[in-house]
């Protein structure tokens, strides 16, 4: 409420002195003009503090009947799409370097696959070979169908050194020098890519597609 003051007190908006009353709220003086453009400042400010109020209200309501539109969980979608995406390029990078090898393990394959064939055709077709010419071709044959067998032997690794909640795939593709003939006191195993000495001190060798030896 506004009171009326006898003493004589200027207008704080136009300094005047008539009809002066002072604002309990503020503490200022207005004159009779002023006092109701003060009023009207107030009603403003209790308008826009009832719409603030009204537009949290209707806010939290909001989101309390449909959670999905509080926005961390629209950042939570953000995040999740953009991880979808990049399990998608990891999967596809991943794919596209076990088809780069395979294509050419395979290519070369095919090719000493036709080059055996063409000595096997001539030499049955001249019908010239012997058991020492047959057990060189299976050898040979034994030695293609192992390094085949070895894209079987591909795997994934995944790479943990990165602080992420999904690791990082690649592919882990083994070499071709694969052993597949012994001699001596020594054995293969896992598939051409182990060799184990026996327990006799006689000295040993294995053939691969390099050359290696244990004495």
């Amino acid at each position: 409420m506004a009171t009326a003051k006898n003493r004589k007190t200027s207008c704080v908006i136009c300094q005047k002195v008539a009809g002066i009353f002072t604002c309990r709220g503020c503490g200022n003086d207005f004159c009779y003009r002023h006092v109701a453009v003060h009023r009207q400042e107030l009603s403003k400010e209790m308008e826009d503090l009832t719409n603030n109020h009204n537009l949290l209200q209707q806010t939290i309501h909001e989101q309390k009947v449909d959670p999905n539109r509080h926005p961390l969980i629209e950042e939570i979608n953000v995040w999740e799409q953009e991880s979808i995406e990049k399990i998608h390029q990891a999967a596809s990078d991943a794919r596209r370097q076990v088809i780069t090898v395979t294509n050419t393990d395979h290519t070369k394959l095919l090719e000493d696959l036709h080059s055996l064939a063409t000595v096997l055709s001539t030499a049955r077709n001249e019908d010239d070979y012997v058991e020492t010419d047959l057990k060189e071709w299976k050898e040979k044959l034994e030695e293609l169908n192992t390094i085949f067998s070895a894209d079987e032997m591909i795997r994934f690794n995944q790479d943990d050194t990165e602080n992420s909640l999904i690791s990082k795939i690649f592919c882990n593709h083994p070499s071709h020098d694969i052993f597949f003939q012994t001699t001596g006191d020594m054995q293969i195993s896992e598939q051409g890519k182990v060799i184990t000495h026996g327990p006799t001190n006689r000295a040993a060798a294995a053939r691969c597609k390099g050359e290696y030896s244990l004495k």
